[in-house]
């Protein structure tokens, strides 16, 4: 079934465009079929390498705080690694079949995805919001907060979750913001929700795409 759906999507122009560099972004359904977004979302980045519980539960609990959709984000560029192939892409969309949507991108960072879909709620884990906190990722200190800032004015705001990381429990409290940002970073209950499972774990154990 998941074969054939996937076989579809790649037959259609707006897929064919997407990787023809023709469209910043393409929204497919958990029927496997192009859709459009919600008018207000929150947004899940990752490589979904593999999508495990630890997303899925985590998507539950924010839908049910704020009231809104999640929509999972896939980007095909990354800071950090090697940009994902068409095939490599399938295979992770594949398992967003029957459950939810995913939006496929080339925005490697959250000011490229405020670009995109304007203000909306970025979920991130603990280990991520320290990323997006460092200054080594921008140019220097003052352009990370003029980033953070550009993001906010549109009406992006940044949901954190605890997460393990070295034997102890880090949480919004351990990020160093700048006062003026504090506001614009929630903390998602560390007692409803903290990510324990590790995507590169799972690789190890032979689950990665």
């Amino acid at each position: 079934m998941n074969k054939q759906t996937l076989a579809d999507l790649q037959s259609q122009n707006q897929w064919k465009a997407f990787w023809q560099n023709q469209k910043d972004f393409i929204a497919i359904s958990s029927l496997g079929q192009i859709t459009s977004l919600p008018k207000t979302f929150a947004l899940m980045a990752g490589s979904f390498n593999p999508l495990h519980e630890g997303h899925q539960e985590l998507a539950q609990i924010v839908e049910g705080l704020i009231n809104q959709p999640v929509i999972f984000e896939l980007s095909i560029a990354n800071v950090d690694k090697p940009w994902l192939d068409e095939a490599t892409v399938l295979k992770r969309i594949s398992q967003f079949i029957g459950y939810k949507s995913i939006v496929v991108t080339k925005a490697a960072t959250f000011i490229e995805k405020t670009h995109l879909f304007g203000g909306c709620n970025y979920i991130l884990g603990y280990d991520t919001a320290l990323r997006l906190l460092s200054s080594r990722y921008y140019d220097s200190e003052e352009a990370m907060i003029d980033c953070l800032n550009s993001i906010v004015k549109q009406g992006g705001r940044f949901l954190v979750a605890a997460r393990m990381q070295d034997n102890q429990v880090k949480t919004l409290a351990d990020l160093i913001i700048p006062k003026d940002l504090q506001s614009f970073f929630l903390e998602i209950p560390v007692e409803r929700f903290r990510v324990d499972i590790s995507s590169t774990i799972l690789r190890s154990q032979g689950k990665n795409l």
